[in-house]
C-alpha cells in the first residue's frame, strides 16, 4: 500500500511539475509605466575653482531630472527544461517596446527591441501554477527620442522658435524580475498573468539634433546614462512539447 501511493505520488509531481514538455514558447503583451532620468552615478560635479555656482546648481538638477513614461509592449520567448521532473527552465526572450511621454512642451518616446537571457521556475499546484522569471539583457537597440513643437536651438535669430527633434542612439542593459500566474488548460497549453520589474540603464555615444534646414550628428563619450524603472502588466500564452 505505501508503495502503491509512492508511486502514485511521484506521478502526480511528474505531470505537475513537467505539464508543459521539455521546450516551452510564449507570446505575451501588456502596459508598462516607467521612469527615465539622467543616472547620477553617471554626471559628476566639477569642483575647480573655475566652476561657477550657476554650473553647479544646473548639474544638481541634471541629475534630479526624470520623466514618466508608458506605453505597450510585446514579445516572444522560448525555454528548455534541462531536466524533465525539477520544475526550473532557462530561455531567451525578445521584447518590442513603444513608450511615451510628455513634459510641457516636448514629446518624448522611447522604443527599441531587445533580447535577454531567462531563468524561470514554478510551483507544482494543479491547474494553477504561481511562477517566477529572472532575466538580464544581452542584446538592445534602443532609440530616445524628444520633439519640441517650439524651440531656439540652432537658431541664428534668438527670438526664432521652429519645431526641433533630438535623439539618442543606444542600448539597454539591466535585468528584471517578475512573479505571475499561470492557469493550465491542458497539458499543452496554458495562460498566464504576470508582473514584471526592470531596472535598467540606457547608454549612447551618438547624439542627433534636426531643425528644419538645419542638422548636427555628434558623437561623444562624455553623454550620461539614463536610468530606467519600470513596472509591467502582462498577459500570455504558453504552449509546450
Amino acid at each position: 500500500m505505501k508503495k502503491r501511493l509512492a508511486l502514485v505520488t511521484i506521478a502526480l509531481f511528474g505531470v505537475t511539475t513537467s505539464a508543459y514538455g521539455v521546450v516551452e514558447f510564449e507570446l505575451f503583451a501588456g502596459s508598462r509605466a516607467s521612469s527615465f532620468g539622467v543616472d547620477k552615478s553617471s554626471v559628476t560635479t566639477e569642483e575647480d575653482s573655475d566652476s561657477t555656482a550657476s554650473e553647479s546648481s544646473s548639474s544638481e538638477e541634471t541629475k534630479k531630472a526624470s520623466s514618466k513614461y508608458s506605453g505597450a509592449e510585446f514579445g516572444f520567448a522560448a525555454y528548455v527544461q534541462p531536466v524533465p521532473l525539477v520544475p526550473v527552465a532557462i530561455g531567451l526572450s525578445a521584447m518590442q517596446q513603444n513608450f511615451k511621454g510628455n513634459e510641457g512642451d516636448m514629446n518624448e518616446t522611447i522604443s527599441g527591441l531587445s533580447s535577454a537571457v531567462v531563468l524561470t521556475a514554478w510551483g507544482p499546484l494543479g491547474q494553477f501554477q504561481p511562477f517566477v522569471k529572472a532575466s538580464y539583457d544581452i542584446y538592445s537597440d534602443h532609440k530616445y527620442t524628444a520633439q519640441y513643437d517650439e524651440s531656439r536651438i540652432l537658431s541664428m535669430d534668438p527670438d526664432e522658435k521652429v519645431p526641433t527633434k533630438i535623439q539618442l542612439d543606444g542600448k539597454m542593459t539591466g535585468y528584471h524580475g517578475a512573479v505571475g500566474i499561470r492557469y493550465r488548460a491542458v497539458p499543452t497549453l496554458g495562460f498566464f498573468l504576470q508582473a514584471d520589474y526592470g531596472s535598467e540603464k540606457f547608454e549612447s555615444n551618438r547624439i542627433s539634433v534636426m531643425q528644419e534646414n538645419w542638422g548636427l550628428v555628434a558623437e561623444s563619450e562624455d553623454l550620461p546614462k539614463f536610468k530606467l524603472e519600470s513596472l509591467s502588466m502582462l498577459l500570455g500564452v504558453n504552449v509546450g512539447i
